[in-house]
Parts: structure tokens; C-alpha cells; sequence
């Protein structure tokens, strides 16, 4: 691969989810996603953290 586009890439700061689309927005979007679907779900970012709060989570976890 040619290194100037390699660089030009390597160069160019990397976009976070909420710098695309409103977080708020995002949360009541994957609400009623879980619910229609009866599943749980929460957003993470490129390396694992959580962009919103879990949605329709409702397992209990039970101690064995």
C-alpha cells in the first residue's frame, strides 16, 4: 500500500459514536429496539466502554 495514503489515514483523528449522533437519541432508539424485540442491549464504543445504559435488562442474576 502506498505510504502516503497509510500516513494521511494513520493521521486522521478518529470519530467517536457521539460525535456522529445524539446520545439521548441513541438510548431511546435501542429502548424501544430491546423492548419490540424482547431483548436486552447496550451500545459500546471501539474499545468496550458503554455509550449508553443497558436496555430491557431484566435477568436476575442468581448466586450458585
Amino acid at each position: 500500500m502506498n505510504d502516503k495514503v497509510t500516513g494521511e489515514a494513520g493521521n486522521q483523528r478518529q470519530v467517536k459514536l457521539q460525535d456522529i449522533i445524539d446520545v439521548n437519541f441513541l438510548q431511546q432508539f435501542q429502548d424501544n429496539f430491546a423492548e419490540c424485540l424482547g431483548m436486552a442491549s447496550l451500545t459500546v464504543d471501539v474499545e468496550g466502554n458503554a455509550v449508553t445504559q443497558p436496555s430491557n435488562s431484566r435477568r436476575q442474576l442468581s448466586s450458585k
